[in-house]
């Protein structure tokens, strides 16, 4: 039998994160070259801030996680500001033109890693969690910024 070493968790979710990243990537290195995904005629700018709402629910929902199985006080502030940051984003993609769209969802990415640092700083998410959000958010961030420079 094969003695394979198991990943640790931490290194599971960098990779998933940094996978987690590459639709933001796509969207905004296919808008700035100007093109679009030719099997599904895809419109990046709409691919991107869709998946930005999928993914501030995701991350809404790691907050969630974090107030029911750790008993985080305020408990109901941070689930009720979550589904509120969540709801924005599914906004953005719905009702504003797409720059305001990019710029709402920035904030939302913001607000929500604001919400992850306050996590850390009452020891609910470790170091490594908070490093991992940190980083990526900032790719996030820079790529939906940098979208809305080139509109």
């Amino acid at each position: 039998m094969l003695n394979i070493p198991r990943p640790s968790t931490l290194m599971v979710m960098w990779v998933l994160a940094i996978l987690g990243v590459v639709p933001f990537l796509i969207g905004g290195v296919g808008v700035l070259s100007g093109h679009r995904v030719p099997v599904v005629d895809l419109d990046l700018l709409a691919m991107t801030l869709s998946y930005g709402a999928v993914i501030a629910a995701f991350m809404s929902g790691v907050q969630w996680g974090a107030v029911v199985y750790r008993s985080v006080r305020p408990g109901v502030v941070i689930v009720v500001l979550s589904n509120v940051l969540t709801l924005l984003a599914w906004g953005a993609v719905l009702v504003l033109p797409v720059v305001y769209g990019l710029w709402l969802q920035a904030a939302v990415f913001l607000a929500i890693l604001s919400i992850d640092g306050w996590l850390y700083q009452q020891g609910v998410i470790t170091a490594g969690y908070w490093r991992l959000r940190l980083c990526v958010t900032s790719v996030v961030v820079l790529c939906l910024l940098g979208l809305i420079g080139w509109i």
